[in-house]
């Protein structure tokens, strides 16, 4: 099976990606932009016959069309909605906000993967 992780390089979403890898035989490619909670560190030590790593945002639509072509299943974990973004920035669905950036990566990262998937 072929596994598209995004926000595979978070806290969350890179430990998923060593379980995976470590007691299956999936391939996994991880989606991420490498914001402030991403760390291409952390999927150090990874086979490299199954894993692929990809920087790039998950609302590019056009990316994530690439992707998709060539996976099997999605786990999306693309978000960066936190305590300490929304604490910081506050949560706001639409403007020129700060907080709008977690709204982007977060819902409209979820839509460019369902519209993806179809």
């Amino acid at each position: 099976m072929r596994l598209l992780v995004t926000g595979g390089a978070g806290f969350i979403g890179s430990n998923f990606v060593h379980h995976v890898l470590a007691h299956t035989d999936h391939e996994v490619t991880v989606l991420d932009a490498l914001t402030y909670a991403g760390n291409l560190a952390s999927l150090d030590g990874l086979p490299e016959d199954r894993f692929r790593f990809v920087k790039g945002d998950v609302t590019d639509a056009g990316l994530v069309d690439e992707l998709f072509a060539e996976t099997d299943a999605v786990v999306h974990y693309a978000a960066e909605w936190g305590c300490q973004m929304v604490c910081v920035s506050g949560v706001h669905l639409e403007g020129e906000h700060h907080g709008d950036h977690g709204y982007q990566s977060g819902a409209r990262g979820a839509q460019a993967s369902a519209e993806g998937a179809r």
